[in-house]
């Protein structure tokens, strides 16, 4: 098991960032930034253990669909 440690989050914080932006282009306007939806999705997973740095990525990635999720349900319900 692999604990997340800082280390492992500086490695691979930019490309999560960068996820996190593609999974945000579209047309609609956005009222996240990425590094918001990298931030949340962190606090989502960060209480968690991980096969690998591959599964941390893989968690995180979907821990920020999930994000982004929640957002557009919360703005639909306003």
């Amino acid at each position: 098991m692999v604990n997340v440690s800082d280390e492992l989050v500086q490695r691979v914080y930019q490309q999560l960032r960068e996820d996190a932006r593609r999974l945000m282009a579209s047309d609609s306007p956005q009222t996240l930034r990425p590094t918001e939806v990298v931030h949340e999705a962190w606090a989502r997973v960060q209480a968690k253990d991980f096969q690998s740095e591959k599964h941390f990525k893989a968690v995180a990635s979907l821990a920020m669909v999930h994000v982004l999720a929640d957002h557009a349900r919360a703005k639909g319900a306003a």
